[in-house]
């Protein structure tokens, strides 16, 4: 069996996150476009190739793609746990029209999770900032957190 090439040797303007800077995100398939979400794939098929199996798992529907728990997704080979929980919530900032004009505000501590969220933000683009509940609440009228907001 044959390597898959990787997506890196590809034709630039066939790569697809070049291919959405190039030309947009209405050049993109459905599998190119989530492909973007997951980052990459495994040894043995690239990140278009995963989510064309993912798809085709959930019939090429979104709305049933967006219904898979982590444990499901966590089936294919190259989506692990962590992966899958910042692919899910990548998703669900993009349903919430987060993306590179519209940031993601996270309040919260130092941890895991915190780090998942904004990763998850990046994978999508969207500017993420996270802010430290003590700091937020350093004033009983929540100035500093307004602040953060405007």
């Amino acid at each position: 069996m044959t390597e898959p090439q990787n997506i890196k040797s590809w034709a630039e303007d066939d790569r697809p996150r070049e291919k959405l800077l190039l030309k947009g995100k209405k050049s993109l398939s459905d599998a190119e476009l989530l492909a973007i979400v997951i980052g990459s794939g495994s040894r043995s098929e690239t990140a278009v190739d995963l989510s064309k199996r993912i798809l085709g798992a959930s019939e090429n529907n979104w709305n049933a793609l967006a219904k898979l728990s982590i444990k499901d997704l966590s089936k294919f080979k190259g989506i692990g746990e962590a992966k899958a929980i910042t692919d899910s919530l990548a998703q669900a900032f993009l349903d919430l029209g987060a993306g590179p004009d519209a940031p993601v505000m996270l309040l919260s501590g130092n941890s895991i999770r915190a780090a998942m969220v904004i990763l998850a933000a990046q994978k999508i683009g969207a500017p993420a900032a996270p802010i430290s509940v003590p700091y937020s609440t350093m004033s009983t009228d929540f100035d500093k957190l307004k602040h953060c907001f405007n």
